[in-house]
């Protein structure tokens, strides 16, 4: 008797649970127009990815926009990027984060990041990035931990036999 009682308990659960987790129609117009535009998936026609340019000149185009993202959405599409870069070689982001560096000991090189929160800031993925031009550190760069922007293509470089990834930026904004 009492397991008909707790499966008749767990069955009507069960149930609530599916009901309150479905969507109408509405919500998921929302959703749908809330990713339109700032996320393209990399195979799509390049004509469809083609954005209005960050800079004033209006040559350049953003493939992919993180900056319109909610932190949920960012962090995924930057967590696909990392894992799958090969898919986004070539195409220009457009993302936001801290400016970090790092210095290589063996090398006596500096190298500069973009660094992005997940969203409760507890965990961080970063793109290293050249800023493309005649630029020195650190009189131009920004102090560390500012928060900028960059505007740049991903690309690869080879070095001690391993493969990364990183961006050449055309743009750098500091925003604080």
């Amino acid at each position: 008797m009492k397991i008909r009682i707790w499966f008749s308990l767990f069955s009507l659960v069960m149930a609530l649970a599916l009901i309150g987790c479905s969507k109408d129609e509405n919500t998921k117009k929302t959703d749908e127009e809330q990713t339109q535009g700032a996320v393209e998936k990399p195979n799509e026609n390049r004509e469809k990815q083609q954005k209005k340019s960050v800079n004033d000149d209006g040559d350049n185009n953003v493939d992919l926009d993180l900056t319109a993202l909610s932190s949920t959405m960012l962090y995924s599409e930057v967590y696909n990027i990392v894992m799958s870069p090969n898919d986004y070689i070539g195409k220009t982001l457009k993302m936001k984060g801290l400016f970090r560096t790092y210095a290589s000991l063996e090398s006596d090189t500096t190298y500069f990041a973009v660094v992005i929160p997940d969203a409760t800031a507890c965990c961080e993925q970063g793109f290293e990035f050249i800023w493309d031009g005649e630029h020195t550190y650190p009189e131009d760069y920004p102090s560390e931990d500012s928060e900028i922007e960059i505007t740049g293509r991903l690309d690869t470089y080879e070095e001690d036999g391993y493969e990364y990834f990183y961006v050449v930026a055309d743009d750098l904004v500091i925003l604080n």
